[in-house]
Formats: C-alpha cells, structure tokens, sequence
C-alpha cells in the first residue's frame, strides 16, 4: 500500500476543499431518514410504518430528482440548481416541524425532488480536478469520508431528536442543509474536466449517446453495492438479536466503519484499482459467508473482509461511472449513481427482511450477497458479450473507416497510433474476430507516416486534441477490451486511456521512463539493473568535460525519437558537441522538435532484440534476435542484419533474465515490449526498450520460422489470458531459419538502378525483398533505419545456407550496386 499516493492527491489545489465540502453536505442529508423517522414517531406519535412511508416518499424523490438535475447540471452548472435546491430545503425544513402528517408525505417527496446529494457534487468535483492516475484514490478518500458521515449524520439526528425534542432536530438538519447549500453556492467547485468549462451552455447529447454498456455495467454495480449497506446492516441486527447480543451493535458498527476506512486506504494506495465487477463481486461473496457465522465472536470475524471491501465497492464504482462519462452528460451520468446506490440501498432492508423471516439470518445474507454477486457477475458478463452499437451509423465516421462493423457485436481493441509499422497488428487481432478503433495522439500526422497513412478497417478513427477527458469518454464509448500502443508515440496515451477505463495497463507512472531514453536508463539503474553511464546534456562544456571523462567513444542521441533518427557515435569530445548541435532542437521524424539530448556510453558488444509480450506481470521471451553491425557512412556502429536464434544458450538466458528485469523496473506488466540489449564482456545492457511490437516486420519473419510471433502473443494475452498464462514458459521452436539483411548505400543522388538485384534474388535462400527506393527516387546515405534502400528476407532450412547468402548480400552491395543518374552541370 502506497500512502504517498494520498498525500499527493490532497496536495490537489482545490481538493481538500471540496472534499471537506462534500462531507459537509453529507453529513445532514444522510441523517434525513432517521430524522425523519423519529419525528413521525417520538414528535407526531405515529407508528414506524408511517415513519416508512415519509422516509420512502424522501427517497422517491431523490431518485426521481436526481436525472432531472442531472441534465441541468450539465446544461446551467452547478450554482443555479443548488440555489433552487437550498430555498426548496429552506422551506421545508423550517415549516415540517408544523406540518401534519399528511402533508408531510407530500411534502417529503419535494424536498427529495429539490436535494442535491452531496456526494453528487464531490464525485464530480473530484473528475474535474483530479488527473486519470490518481482518480481511484481521490474516490477511495471521498467514500472513506462517505462511511464517516454514515457514522456521524444518523447519530447527530438521534443525539438531537432524544437530548432535545424531534422539533430541534428538525431545525438543526435543516439549518446545516441550509448552510451547506449556501458554501456550495459560494464555492461554486469545479465538476467538469479541465477543458470543458465552457461548453457548460451546450445542449447535453441524446441519452442513446452517452449511455453505454459500460455505464451500465457500472450502475448496476453500485446498486448491488447499495443493497449491502442496508441489507447487511439488518442481517447483522437479525443476528445479534437471534443471539440475544443486541449490546454488541455499537461496537460492530465503529469496528467495521474503521476496517472500511483501512480497506479504503488500501484500496486507494494501488497503481491501479480492480474494476467495479471484480470488487462487487467479491462484496457478495463475504456477504454470503456471513451467514456461516454461528455466534457474535465469528460474525465479528466475517464482517472484517466485508468491512474492507465496503468502501473501495463505492470507490470502484465511481470511478467506473466517471471513466464512462461522456463529455456533456457527466453529472447526468454521476446522477444517476446516486440514483442506483439509493434504490439500491432502499430494496436492500426488504430484501434481507422476507428473507429473514422465512429463514433466518442466514437465510438474509444468502438472499443479500446473492442478489449483489448475480447483478455483478451478469452485469460483466452483459458488458463482454452483448455488445450494443457504439455509435450511431448517421454518426459513423466518414472516410476509408469500415462503416460495415459500426454495427456488429464484435469485441473491440483501441490501437494508438495505427500506422504502417503496426499494421499487421491490427491484422492479426482483425484475424481474432476483432474490431479495431483508432486513436491518434496527435492533431497531424506525422510527415515520416502520410505516405502510408490508411483507415481502411477501422471502426472510429478518434484524434486526440489534447483533453484527455474527452478522449477517454470518446473511447469509452466503444467499450473496449484493450487499448495498445501502435508505436513509440502511442505509448504515454495508450498507458493513460487503458489506465483511465480499468482496462489492463502499465500505468501512467512511469509512462514517461518507458518513452524518455535517459528517465529509462535511470530509472532501471535505480531498480538496481545494470545500464550505461549517462547524462542529460544541459549545454556543450558539460557534455565535453562527461566525454573526457569518459574516456572513449559516447553515443548522442534525442530523447524521444525512434529508428536510428539522430544517433551519433562520436570518438571525441568535438564530435559529441557537433552532435549535440545537430540533434537539439532539430524536427524529429514524428515532426515534433527534439526536446533534449541524452550522452550515453558507448556499449562495446553484440547487440540483440528481445521481443516480448506480458501479462499480469508475467513475460514471455517470443523472439530472440541477433544483429550484425558494420562501420560504414562515418558510423561505427551501423545495423545491417537481424538473425532469428534459438531461445536457449548461455547468451539467451542471460539475455532473457536481464529483459524480465528490465520490464519490471519499467513497469512493463502489460502488452508487448521490443528490447534492444547490447552482451558486453559486463553482461546485459539496455540501448532502449519501445513498450510496443517491434517495427520493421520483424514479427512477421519470425512466424515464418517459429509458426508464431510478438503479434500472436499480443492478441493472446489481451484476448485469451490464460491461454498466455499456461503456455508462456513453453520455448520457441525454429523450423526454419530466417535472416533480415539490409542493403547499405554508400551513395546519394538520383538512382538510375540496381546493378545485381537479380542475384540477389537468384540466392538460394532468397524469399522476399521490400524496396524502399526505386529507380528514378532519390537515395541517400544509409545512417539509420528509414534510410535503408532496399532489405530482403532470406529463409532456409539450413542454417549454414541462410549464413552464406547473407554474406553474399553484403559482398555485392556496395558503391558498384548503384548506379546514379549524373548530376546536371549548373542545375
């Protein structure tokens, strides 16, 4: 349990406030029942079925209320409604102490229809100023608070009904109704994501619009989990009273609010919290086991699990609810959760009470924890296989977007940043029976993908401009499964969405050591895994003074782009520093400036890639590649192949222990991760890790030999956990062997053609060949990844075959393989 976590979400500016504040509200409005119900009987000496009928017209009205007010929330704000609402319970409160029975029945129903529950007000208020990350926490805090007011508002009203008179009671509820109103009017707390603030006058969209299957999927989880505040609480009476143990329902009472407030500290200090139908689920669960209690002793014992997932039920549904909110129908939304806890909460006495009667104690918790385990588990299973459209064909995307599966059933993926490198991704969960949709992390594309840039396939094509929130609503409302990175700059957005909607994630706290080469390495050294030595270059003469130091050759790279794009290898002091240059500042191939530069060590020894694949925390190895290297093009560390090897030998368990240290100290739990490792005579050292398949198709080579790659094991692990989970220890198997060979071109200019390229495709091994650039395009020197002319894929099933034509690439590729247009006098 982290409990630093609780200190920077009350850090918050404005948080405390209005968590303060919503305890405020709360505190009176729980107490109205009971108020309620002792004025009716002790001041208007009526009998407790009278009492029930003013307290069940009270309730009606809140849930008939709160939709309305709902809708006006996200019309008109916040203030207008609280003020009608503070008059309206001004009126009432002053005059009920007066009022006849009969009027107020009546009357009661209106004041339910005018309040605004105030944990309405602070669950909003908590989505408006409280980041994705750390959401779940601020809930677990606001319902902690929620069980305090439990525990203070009913006592008040019994305190103030038996000290004094029914009639003081009544006043004193609705003077601190009154009084909080009035705060809540002049604090006026924010509810809507930053972003939203001025769309406030829009007409909110058609109920059809917002309200999905995941939200209710949520609903229905806080109603079950409503059932169990009052139907447990009369089991639990039921059975002391059996054991004639009635002494012991104070004592009960405080120990399971105080164990609720553990199980909510414990709840918020996880990275990321269960969803609402596992915590609900498991809510049902000990609620059952109560029943098994014999005697006060054991049904002490049985209460501490249920009192320990009291309050994170109410944190995870609410955190469900807001994740399903779309933009424009958030307080409609959070509305109708009150909605479902109060009707929740009032079926959940009856229900316990038929049940006791008919069978006893036993008999109400088995009825209570039922009911909350089937709503939960048919409510999940509802949202998994029963999938409604997501959006409307008139709204359906225009375009190359596949309109045809707008409507299916199929299960859905969100893959950020689907561009050409991740596309036989989207191929293979296509493959799965899958739809896709697409979500996009910047407002552009990128210059480096417009060529290849497609939309052919996907459900929704959703641009993030920005807001977060609005992203997340927009995805939401598909519902998805899972939300993968496409490619390196997907990472971060796909790690916030997937956090965001309680799907399977890394987490966003260490999004950005999984994208910023120097947060990486340090963060992996800090986890106490061997890396480079390193520096974030702040100017030229520290840069110069670390390179002498150093001793030898330093790579200088960007901290954010990918490919090879601006890696340098540089002997001297002189050389870092014109790299440095040409690297600060500079457009990198996501078209985005550099945003600094990391010095690093150069790591003398073979380098490899690691592609591999996590579930829940476990990883498996699925490819192992080797890379040859070359100096050529003033680089001295320039790539040129990539051989696929078994999974097993000295250099591979080393390998394959060090990356399951590498992804754990990055937080790598989830989803696939492509890993380059350089063996120095030290042992394993990280370059870089992409929390992402690898690019380039290397996947798709390596299914040519194993029959299997990182895609498969990809689409495994999200669609069939525990197919992943049973045989993710099991080694590849090569069949074939299969090597990436590149061309490298010494040239530049015009090329005119290639001179040996059917003997390339004369080799034995030959299988495929990918062109870059054609004849008649012009070529470049190859310095990296995007600048290589031409590859081809050799496979055979003799290792020694795939060897020699390698190197029979290498010895035709060269300045005579090219042949280039001449330059043009004066042009």
């Amino acid at each position: 349990m982290r409990l630093d976590v609780f200190r920077r979400v009350l850090r918050i500016p404005g948080l405390p406030s209005v968590l303060i504040l919503g305890f405020l509200v709360k505190v009176p409005m729980v107490a109205i029942p009971m108020v309620l119900t002792l004025h009716v009987t002790m001041g208007q000496h009526h009998g407790f079925g009278q009492a029930g009928l003013v307290t069940a017209m009270w309730t009606a009205g809140v849930a008939l209320g709160a939709p309305i007010q709902g809708r006006h929330l996200d019309r008109n704000g916040l203030r207008p409604l609280f003020v009608v609402g503070t008059v309206g319970q001004a009126l009432f409160w002053g005059l009920a102490a007066q009022m006849s029975y009969p009027v107020l029945v009546s009357s009661a129903l209106l004041s339910g229809l005018l309040i605004v529950p105030g944990a309405t007000i602070s669950r909003l208020a908590i989505a408006g100023l409280v980041s994705d990350e750390l959401r779940h926490t601020a809930y677990a805090v606001d319902s902690m608070l929620t069980n305090v007011s439990y525990m203070t508002g009913p006592a008040l009203g019994v305190v103030l009904a038996t000290q004094a008179t029914t009639n003081v009671a009544v006043y004193g509820i609705g003077a601190m109704l009154v009084v909080s109103g009035v705060v809540v009017c002049i604090r006026n707390p924010p509810f809507k994501p930053r972003g939203e603030e001025q769309s406030s006058a829009a007409s909110p969209p058609p109920f059809s619009q917002w309200f999905s299957r995941g939200l209710a999927t949520a609903l229905a989880c806080a109603f079950a989990a409503g059932t169990f505040s009052s139907g447990a609480e009369i089991g639990v009476v039921a059975a002391l009273q059996h054991n004639n143990q009635m002494g012991w329902i104070g004592p009960l009472m405080l120990m399971f609010g105080i164990f609720s407030i553990v199980g909510g500290l414990a709840y918020g200090g996880l990275s990321r919290g269960p969803s609402a139908v596992v915590v609900v689920s498991a809510l049902g669960v000990v609620t059952i086991l109560l029943g098994i209690a014999g005697n006060t002793f054991w049904l002490t014992l049985s209460l501490l699990p249920a009192a320990l997932i009291y309050a994170p039920a109410f944190a995870a549904t609410a955190a469900a609810v807001s994740a399903f909110a779309v933009s424009g129908a958030r307080a409609s939304a959070m509305s109708l959760y009150s909605v479902a806890t109060t009707v929740g909460t009032s079926l959940g006495s009856p229900v316990a009470g038929v049940a006791i009667d008919r069978g006893g104690p036993r008999l109400g918790f088995a009825a209570v924890g039922g009911m909350i385990l089937l709503i939960s588990l048919s409510a999940g299973a509802l949202a998994r296989h029963s999938r409604q459209p997501a959006i409307p064909m008139a709204d359906a995307p225009s375009g190359n977007i596949d309109k045809e599966i707008v409507m299916s059933d199929m299960k859905r993926v969100v893959i950020v940043d689907a561009y050409a490198p991740s596309m036989q991704l989207a191929a293979q969960f296509r493959e799965a029976g899958v739809a896709l949709v697409r979500v996009q992390s910047t407002k552009e594309v990128p210059r480096f993908y417009q060529a290849s840039f497609d939309l052919e396939g996907f459900l929704d094509n959703i641009v993030h401009e920005g807001n977060l929130d609005e992203t997340i609503s927009r995805v939401a409302v598909h519902e998805p499964i899972a939300v993968v990175a496409g490619g390196e700059k997907g990472v971060e957005l796909a790690d916030a969405l997937s956090a965001a909607l309680g799907l399977p994630s890394n987490g966003v706290e260490l999004s950005e050591a999984r994208r910023d080469k120097y947060i990486m390495v340090e963060t992996v050294k800090r986890a106490g895994v061997p890396a480079a030595r390193q520096i974030m270059v702040t100017d030229e003469q520290q840069l110069d003074m670390w390179h002498r130091s150093i001793e030898g050759r330093v790579v200088v790279k960007p901290l954010r782009s990918a490919a090879g794009d601006g890696v340098y290898f540089c002997d001297t002091p002189q050389e870092a520093i014109a790299a440095y240059r040409k690297i600060n500042g500079a457009t990198n191939i996501y078209s985005e400036k550099n945003s600094g530069v990391v010095a690093q060590e150069y790591l003398c020894g073979t380098e490899y890639v690691v592609n591999t694949v996590s579930r829940d925390g476990r990883h498996r190895v699925c490819e192992i590649w080797r890379t040859s290297r070359i100096g050529a093009n003033g680089l001295s560390d320039l790539a040129d192949a990539g051989y696929l090897i078994s999974r097993r030998g000295e250099a591979q368990d080393q390998l394959a222990r060090y990356s399951m240290q590498v992804l754990d100290s990055l937080g790598i739990q989830h989803g696939p991760a492509h890993l380059e490792i350089k063996l120095t005579n030290d042992g394993p050292r990280l370059v870089e890790v992409g929390a992402r398949t690898a690019g380039g198709n290397i996947p798709s080579y390596a299914q040519l030999s194993i029959g299997e790659s990182q895609l498969d094991w990809t689409v495994r692990a999200y669609l069939d956990p525990e197919a992943f989970h049973r045989d993710a220890d099991k080694d590849y198997q090569r069949v074939r062997y299969v090597a990436n060979v590149a061309l490298v071109s010494p040239v530049e200019g015009v090329l005119r053609s290639y001179r040996d390229l059917n003997s390339i495709r004369q080799l034995e091994s030959f299988h495929q060949m990918q062109v870059y650039v054609e004849p008649g395009e012009r070529i470049s020197r190859t310095v990296d990844d995007v600048t290589y002319p031409a590859a081809m894929l050799l496979l055979h099933d003799t290792e020694e075959v795939v060897m020699r034509d390698a190197n029979t690439v290498r010895f035709l590729d060269g300045h005579g393989f090219y042949e280039i247009e001449p330059e043009v006098s004066g042009a």
